[in-house]
């Protein structure tokens, strides 16, 4: 297995994630969608994918942040909750079939009520909800900075956060922002399905700009031990927990409903996942912004 590996970046590992600021003005943040491509990568579906060479082409994304004053509603307190359908046996059917009549019909009366109820308010929450679409992208000119490359070197990995990097735990701080670590947003936060919390702590950033950083995946040494069996690779720390990496952040815009669905089909179907070619309307900035990061 490990002869499938070399130094010559066989395969390419991308990963995304969200984290906009919980709570501004317009309230918090209740739900959001990305895509992103790394060069010819995309930061979706297989996680390992195959070798196509050194990245080609820009980092580039689209996502959006959508907020509701007061979170999300707890809908058990606001309409009550759905009665627990009862398990009859076939006694009490035959036996007592006027009891479980009423009884169901009750259930069905209170499910129907809850359930209205939420889709009322749910109706209120869509009216209120305020969905802001974002679009950024690495100029022609941008240099990709990457690790040392160890002797060992299988692939790198691309992370790519939206909003602010986020959730880092304080070994995952480089040095010179620990410094200022009393200025960030911080939240008790429980991972990888173990019942410790941690304090995490969310980098500064704006819900507009991209972050990212590459990382290296190195080839597992041998080990005696394992009887011959040899990992792949070797183990690599989530970022969240990991040694400090560096994160480069790429300036974005904010674009409209149109612009962002033209993009998500665009990345999605891997095309050309960028705005050079939107036929639709545009404001002097945006145009602007995608003449700046457009690629001949």
């Amino acid at each position: 297995m490990l002869n499938a590996c070399s130094a010559d970046d066989k395969y390419f590992w991308t990963d995304q994630k969200m984290k906009p600021l919980i709570v501004n003005e317009e309230g918090t943040f209740i739900d959001g969608d990305a895509h992103a491509k790394v060069g010819q990568y995309s930061g979706f579906g297989d996680i390992m994918q195959k070798y196509k060479g050194p990245i080609k082409g820009s980092i580039v994304s689209t996502w959006k942040v959508v907020r509701l004053k007061g979170g999300k509603p707890d809908w058990d307190k606001l309409c009550g909750k759905e009665p627990r359908e009862k398990n009859y046996t076939s006694n009490e059917i035959t036996d007592e079939y006027e009891r479980v009549k009423r009884e169901r019909e009750e259930n069905d009366k209170i499910t129907n009520k809850v359930r209205i109820c939420v889709k009322k308010h749910q109706a209120i929450n869509k009216a209120n909800e305020k969905t802001h679409y974002f679009y950024a992208r690495t100029t022609q000119t941008h240099k990709i900075t990457y690790p040392i490359k160890h002797k060992r070197h299988s692939h790198w990995e691309a992370i790519v956060y939206h909003g602010r990097v986020g959730d880092l735990t304080d070994e995952a701080i480089e040095p010179e922002d620990l410094a200022n670590i009393s200025q960030f947003r911080t939240h008790l936060c429980t991972k990888y399905g173990s019942s410790v919390q941690n304090v995490c702590f969310d980098l500064p950033g704006e819900d507009k700009n991209l972050y990212y950083s590459i990382r290296e995946v190195k080839i597992a040494k041998k080990n005696p031990e394992l009887n011959g069996y040899q990992p792949q690779w070797e183990s690599i720390m989530d970022v969240r927990i990991s040694a400090p990496t560096p994160w480069t952040e790429v300036e974005g815009i904010e674009i409209d409903k149109e612009m962002y669905e033209y993009l998500k089909d665009e990345c999605y179907q891997e095309r050309s996942c960028h705005l050079d070619d939107y036929k639709g309307s545009m404001t002097k900035e945006q145009r602007t912004y995608v003449n700046k990061v457009s690629w001949k």
